[in-house]
Protein backbone atom coordinates (compact mmCIF):
# COMPACT_ATOMS: atom_id res chain seq x y z
CA UNK A 1 0.00 0.00 0.00
CA UNK A 2 1.62 3.50 -1.28
CA UNK A 3 2.54 5.96 0.94
CA UNK A 4 2.03 9.13 -0.49
CA UNK A 5 3.79 12.71 0.08
CA UNK A 6 2.70 16.16 -0.82
CA UNK A 7 4.79 18.36 -0.61
CA UNK A 8 3.83 22.20 -0.66
CA UNK A 9 5.68 25.81 -0.28
CA UNK A 10 4.16 29.42 -0.92
CA UNK A 11 6.66 32.19 -1.00
CA UNK A 12 4.81 35.12 -1.27
CA UNK A 13 6.18 37.10 1.37
CA UNK A 14 6.83 35.02 4.56
CA UNK A 15 7.89 31.53 3.13
CA UNK A 16 5.59 28.55 4.56
CA UNK A 17 5.92 25.00 3.78
CA UNK A 18 4.10 21.22 4.66
CA UNK A 19 4.42 17.73 4.51
CA UNK A 20 1.01 16.23 4.04
CA UNK A 21 1.13 12.72 4.62
CA UNK A 22 -1.49 10.17 3.07
CA UNK A 23 -1.58 6.27 3.57
CA UNK A 24 -4.68 3.89 3.32
CA UNK A 25 -5.80 5.70 -0.39
CA UNK A 26 -5.87 8.91 1.94
CA UNK A 27 -7.64 7.64 4.67
CA UNK A 28 -4.90 8.17 7.17
CA UNK A 29 -4.04 11.55 7.08
CA UNK A 30 -1.32 13.69 8.64
CA UNK A 31 0.14 17.42 7.75
CA UNK A 32 3.20 18.61 9.17
CA UNK A 33 4.07 22.67 8.95
CA UNK A 34 7.99 22.75 8.20
CA UNK A 35 9.25 25.79 10.24
CA UNK A 36 12.53 27.43 11.03
CA UNK A 37 14.75 25.97 14.05
CA UNK A 38 16.93 28.00 16.00
CA UNK A 39 20.64 28.87 14.50
CA UNK A 40 22.06 27.17 18.00
CA UNK A 41 19.79 23.84 17.21
CA UNK A 42 20.64 23.78 13.63
CA UNK A 43 24.11 24.32 14.76
CA UNK A 44 24.93 21.20 17.07
CA UNK A 45 22.54 19.11 14.57
CA UNK A 46 24.76 19.99 12.23
CA UNK A 47 27.90 19.16 13.99
CA UNK A 48 26.65 15.59 14.68
CA UNK A 49 25.97 15.17 10.91
CA UNK A 50 29.24 16.31 10.26
CA UNK A 51 30.85 13.64 12.99
CA UNK A 52 28.50 11.12 11.22
CA UNK A 53 29.99 11.48 7.68
CA UNK A 54 33.70 11.80 8.44
CA UNK A 55 34.24 8.64 8.14
CA UNK A 56 34.78 7.04 4.32
CA UNK A 57 32.67 4.52 4.95
CA UNK A 58 29.94 6.16 6.58
CA UNK A 59 29.60 8.89 3.60
CA UNK A 60 29.94 5.69 1.20
CA UNK A 61 26.77 4.30 3.26
CA UNK A 62 24.59 7.53 3.05
CA UNK A 63 25.14 7.61 -0.58
CA UNK A 64 24.36 4.05 -0.93
CA UNK A 65 21.28 4.86 1.03
CA UNK A 66 20.45 7.66 -1.09
CA UNK A 67 20.48 6.11 -4.11
CA UNK A 68 18.51 2.83 -3.08
CA UNK A 69 15.68 5.12 -1.39
CA UNK A 70 15.53 7.61 -4.58
CA UNK A 71 15.08 4.76 -7.01
CA UNK A 72 12.28 3.41 -5.26
CA UNK A 73 10.58 7.01 -5.58
CA UNK A 74 7.67 7.25 -7.74
CA UNK A 75 7.04 11.84 -8.80
CA UNK A 76 3.13 11.51 -9.59
CA UNK A 77 2.84 14.91 -9.66
CA UNK A 78 5.11 18.67 -9.92
CA UNK A 79 3.91 22.12 -10.19
CA UNK A 80 5.58 25.09 -9.67
CA UNK A 81 5.34 29.13 -10.21
CA UNK A 82 8.06 31.15 -9.59
CA UNK A 83 8.81 35.17 -10.15
CA UNK A 84 11.90 35.84 -9.70
CA UNK A 85 13.95 39.09 -10.64
CA UNK A 86 17.07 40.87 -9.22
CA UNK A 87 18.31 44.11 -8.97
CA UNK A 88 19.52 44.97 -12.33
CA UNK A 89 17.55 44.10 -15.19
CA UNK A 90 20.66 43.17 -17.08
CA UNK A 91 21.42 40.42 -14.80
CA UNK A 92 18.06 39.09 -14.55
CA UNK A 93 17.94 38.37 -18.85
CA UNK A 94 21.58 36.65 -17.74
CA UNK A 95 19.87 34.39 -15.13
CA UNK A 96 16.86 33.47 -17.09
CA UNK A 97 19.62 32.94 -20.34
CA UNK A 98 21.06 30.32 -18.85
CA UNK A 99 17.97 29.11 -16.69
CA UNK A 100 15.61 29.33 -19.41
CA UNK A 101 16.90 26.35 -21.35
CA UNK A 102 16.82 23.85 -19.21
CA UNK A 103 13.27 24.72 -18.01
CA UNK A 104 11.93 24.65 -21.24
CA UNK A 105 13.70 21.04 -21.58
CA UNK A 106 12.02 19.53 -18.50
CA UNK A 107 8.91 21.11 -19.64
CA UNK A 108 8.84 19.15 -22.83
CA UNK A 109 10.30 16.13 -21.32
CA UNK A 110 8.97 15.22 -17.95
CA UNK A 111 5.70 16.36 -18.68
CA UNK A 112 5.68 19.00 -15.38
CA UNK A 113 3.94 22.25 -14.66
CA UNK A 114 7.51 24.39 -14.50
CA UNK A 115 6.53 27.95 -14.94
CA UNK A 116 9.22 30.62 -14.25
CA UNK A 117 8.92 34.04 -14.96
CA UNK A 118 11.03 37.03 -14.91
CA UNK A 119 10.56 40.34 -13.42
CA UNK A 120 12.51 43.44 -14.73
CA UNK A 121 10.85 46.41 -13.49
CA UNK A 122 9.99 45.57 -9.53
CA UNK A 123 13.71 45.21 -8.23
CA UNK A 124 14.28 41.96 -6.49
CA UNK A 125 11.71 39.25 -6.23
CA UNK A 126 11.43 36.24 -5.41
CA UNK A 127 8.24 34.76 -5.00
CA UNK A 128 5.55 31.54 -6.40
CA UNK A 129 4.94 27.89 -5.02
CA UNK A 130 6.24 24.88 -5.64
CA UNK A 131 4.12 21.23 -5.10
CA UNK A 132 4.81 17.85 -5.29
CA UNK A 133 3.29 14.29 -4.82
CA UNK A 134 5.65 11.53 -4.18
CA UNK A 135 4.62 7.65 -3.39
CA UNK A 136 6.67 5.32 -2.17
CA UNK A 137 5.79 1.69 -0.94
CA UNK A 138 7.06 1.77 3.05
CA UNK A 139 8.17 -2.46 2.45
CA UNK A 140 10.64 -1.33 -0.17
CA UNK A 141 12.45 0.60 2.24
CA UNK A 142 13.30 -1.92 4.20
CA UNK A 143 15.81 -3.37 2.76
CA UNK A 144 17.75 -0.03 2.30
CA UNK A 145 17.51 0.90 5.53
CA UNK A 146 18.59 -2.25 7.11
CA UNK A 147 21.60 -2.56 5.17
CA UNK A 148 22.35 0.91 6.37
CA UNK A 149 21.71 0.68 10.31
CA UNK A 150 23.30 -2.42 10.46
CA UNK A 151 26.62 -1.60 8.66
CA UNK A 152 29.12 -1.64 11.23
CA UNK A 153 30.01 2.13 11.43
CA UNK A 154 26.70 3.23 11.04
CA UNK A 155 25.89 0.83 14.38
CA UNK A 156 28.75 2.33 16.34
CA UNK A 157 27.86 6.05 15.37
CA UNK A 158 23.79 5.42 16.18
CA UNK A 159 25.05 3.97 19.98
CA UNK A 160 26.94 6.96 20.62
CA UNK A 161 24.06 9.31 19.40
CA UNK A 162 21.29 7.42 21.73
CA UNK A 163 23.85 7.97 24.31
CA UNK A 164 24.21 11.20 24.03
CA UNK A 165 20.78 11.86 24.13
CA UNK A 166 19.55 9.76 27.13
CA UNK A 167 22.47 11.24 29.02
CA UNK A 168 21.64 15.13 28.09
CA UNK A 169 18.03 14.03 29.27
CA UNK A 170 19.21 12.50 32.58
Amino acid sequence: IPLRLIFRMDIYGKPKASIEFKWLFGLVKKTVALQRRRPERRRARLQQLLKFLRSRSTLRNVLRLSRDVLRRLKIDDFATDFRLGLDDPADTGLLFAAIGPPTFLLNSFLNRRIRLQPVFDDGPVFEGYLEAAISLHPIHMISPLVRFLFSSTDLSFLKHLLLNRWRKKN
